[in-house]
């Protein structure tokens, strides 16, 4: 049976060590990569809106083409942000590696001669372990990344838009709590506002009851009332509401979009049959 293989300990030579010490972790790739992410999301928006409201996008919207970049999209979303939550973690591991370092070489013996016998003597171990093992097990340590609560609602956003954009007046295949009081009698979407019965053009929704209403109209309400709160408008809700619980309805304002774009394109396709 063989000896088990003892490895000793020895500390980085002064001159190594301070090429070390002056690592800088850098941040431009990290700022580069946010940006990319910000960039595919805006790119993402406004490819949503020529499909929603231009003629060209007439065939994307009726194919499985744009629901498919869309997907690829929300996927690289994800992606980006598994690779941008990697790199902090390595950054804030590297960080944590040289101050330990620097801690700890501040307390040795320099790397001599004279001081061979003792570094001779020192295992490897918890307290004395070379820095590919201090930086493994500061990764190991880092916690579990959290996705920003702005970046789920993107990814959502876009996971539903393409489902949306095909069809408007449809609640989506998975019922969820935000729709659950947008589906009028006969299982449609209403796309009209409740005070004036017009098209939404600015749709806000409530994040307390989740009912949509037109930004001008549900404000004016809200002044001429000369109260912070006002009851819900949509019949039978109840709940009081004031602007700050408002929030811009992206999902639909494009539903609004690409319903007018389908009416325009039949509209078009009648204009045809009579001529």
């Amino acid at each position: 049976m063989s000896d088990e293989l003892n490895l000793t300990y020895y500390p980085l030579h002064e001159s190594l060590a301070s090429e070390f010490d002056k690592i800088r972790v850098g941040t431009s790739t990290a700022h580069n990569l946010k940006q990319e992410m910000e960039d595919l999301l805006r790119y993402s928006m406004l490819f949503l809106e020529t499909i929603a409201t231009d003629a060209m996008g007439t065939s994307l919207q009726d194919g499985p083409l744009g629901e498919e970049l869309l997907k690829q999209a929300s996927e690289m979303l994800v992606s980006m942000q598994t690779t941008q939550d990697a790199q902090n973690s390595m950054f804030a591991a590297v960080s944590q590696t040289k101050a330990t370092f620097r801690n700890t070489t501040r307390e040795e013996p320099p790397l001599q001669l004279e001081y061979l016998q003792h570094y001779q003597n020192i295992p490897l171990d918890e307290t004395h372990r070379s820095l590919t093992q201090m930086l493994d097990d500061l990764l190991a340590q880092q916690p579990a990344p959290q996705r920003s609560a702005a970046l789920e609602e993107d990814i959502h956003f876009l996971n539903n838009a393409a489902f949306v954009i095909q069809h408007p007046l449809e609640p989506l295949p998975e019922t969820e709590e935000d729709e659950d009081d947008l589906a009028m009698a006969g299982g449609k979407v209403d796309l009209y506002d409740p005070l004036l019965r017009k098209l939404f053009v600015d749709p806000y929704y409530s994040k307390k009851c989740r009912h949509v209403f037109e930004k001008g109209p549900v404000h004016e309400l809200m002044r001429q009332e000369h109260s912070r709160e006002i009851d819900c408008p949509t019949m039978g809700c109840g709940m009081r509401i004031s602007a700050k619980d408002l929030v811009p309805d992206k999902l639909m304002k494009l539903r609004v979009l690409a319903y007018n774009q389908q009416q325009n394109a039949s509209k078009d396709a009648e204009e045809m049959v009579k001529l």
